[in-house]
């Protein structure tokens, strides 16, 4: 076609002959109809329309814009047309902003689906404080998480507990805390797998309370010293009030701790329970010639006293064997004055009685007013007529009874006449039982 008839209509015809003009197929364009889609895409031989290369659109892909399914950007982003480039809306990805891009990699992280559904969102009033607004959101966004997963992203797991009702948390079970609930007792403690509740760690400088072990606290029971003591917060470290001891002050406390020997009693006042072997208030006595039978005192053998059974007769006498029953007795220093199984009561001079029987004592100044016809500090010297005794012509005795008589039939006398029949030197008496 043309003037000179030189200029070929390629793909079209020319409706007029010889008219010059070339009518284009489909797809095609230019004088002759020889570019296609305008170099800016391929025709579909299925229908004869254009399909453009990304960026390039209008029926014959003349239009220069950018990437997108549709439209540039797929409707969601801006297009730069010089540089056919996209900037994509939130929400969406790759070149023409055509895939949704929900949070996750992969999208919801494998474990929802991405939904580009519209949603309503309750949300506080920026402007009006404590109102709430409700806005449509078309951001491209997770639902259905799989089962035990939440979040926006379905990238929570949800280990020890249940998903809420609107996915948005994580209901935890007893015990176990944080996003997902995966942290068993604050990491403070165990689960009782059987009570379903919290065994908090309890030892010194590691001591935990609360339902969830989440406080601080110190050893004991109760988490703080079992009430008898302060309980120092930042180093869970009990220091514990008088009479108790031990890291959470579980323990009675003795002075001295009762020297290893015995048990302290929970008791107030404390008080030491001594073993066998032991005797005092704090069990620091050996109980050397005895046995401590309740934990609280020795009983001695016989002749001995004191608090661990080592004092002989008191210190005031000396510990005798009766020839007839082989058992040990005290036969107490007559110029002393102590009486007793012991030697321990205080008296007047004389052994076993005051004064030997034969005087009365004093028991103010613990001397002795001796009877008639006996002298000395214990009226235990006859006392005979004359200047000297006897004269110094013969020897005072005393009575016949106090030397051939036995000690236990002397005894029976006295206690029977106590001293109403004085007896004198050289006065003969026989007792009989």
């Amino acid at each position: 076609m043309g003037d000179g008839c030189n200029e070929p209509c390629v793909n079209g015809s020319q409706v007029v002959a010889n008219s010059g003009e070339c009518t284009c197929h489909q797809c095609y364009a230019g004088v002759g109809c020889n570019s296609e889609c305008s170099g800016n895409g391929q025709c579909s031989n299925d229908n004869n329309a254009c399909v453009c290369n990304a960026g390039y659109w209008g029926d014959k892909c003349e239009v220069t814009g950018c990437p997108g399914v549709g439209v540039s950007c797929s409707g969601h982003g801006s297009c730069n047309p010089e540089r056919q480039i996209c900037t994509c809306d939130e929400g969406y990805s790759a070149p023409g902003c055509s895939d949704p891009d929900c949070p996750g990699e992969p999208n919801c992280n494998g474990n929802g689906v991405c939904s580009t559904e519209p949603y309503y969102l309750s949300m506080p009033d920026q402007l009006d404080i404590g109102q709430i607004v409700v806005r449509l959101v078309t951001i491209p966004h997770c639902v259905d998480c799989l089962d035990g997963w939440y979040g926006t992203a379905c990238g929570i797991r949800c280990v020890n507990g249940t998903v809420s009702s609107n996915g948005e948390s994580c209901i935890c079970h007893p015990c176990y805390s944080g996003l997902d609930c995966d942290i068993e007792c604050s990491n403070n403690g165990h689960c009782d797998a059987d009570l379903d509740v919290c065994v908090c760690d309890n030892t010194a400088g590691d001591a935990w309370v609360g339902e969830k072990c989440e406080y601080q606290g110190c050893p004991g029971v109760d988490g703080s010293c079992n009430g008898n003591g302060m309980c120092s917060a930042t180093s869970s470290i009990c220091e514990c009030f008088p009479g108790w001891t031990g890291e959470d002050c579980g323990t009675p406390s003795c002075p001295d701790e009762c020297n290893n020997h015995g048990e302290c009693m929970d008791t107030i006042p404390r008080h030491c329970r001594c073993s066998a072997e032991w005797g005092g208030e704090f069990c620091d006595q050996p109980c050397v010639n005895g046995t401590n039978v309740d934990g609280t005192r020795c009983v001695c053998d016989a002749c001995y006293s004191g608090v661990g059974c080592n004092s002989i007769c008191s210190g005031f006498g000396e510990c005798q064997q009766d020839s007839g029953t082989n058992e040990l007795y005290c036969r107490c220093f007559y110029e002393l004055g102590y009486k007793g199984s012991t030697c321990s009561v205080p008296g007047c001079p004389g052994w076993p009685l005051d004064c030997s029987g034969h005087g009365d004592c004093n028991l103010g100044s613990m001397e002795c007013e001796c009877s008639p016809g006996w002298k000395g500090v214990a009226c235990h010297v006859p006392d005979c007529g004359g200047s000297p005794d006897c004269l110094g012509r013969g020897v005072c005795q005393p009575p016949l009874s106090l030397l051939t008589v036995p000690l236990h039939l002397l005894v029976t006398y006295i206690n029977t006449w106590n001293h109403t029949v004085p007896v004198m030197p050289h006065t003969w008496v026989i007792v009989a039982n």
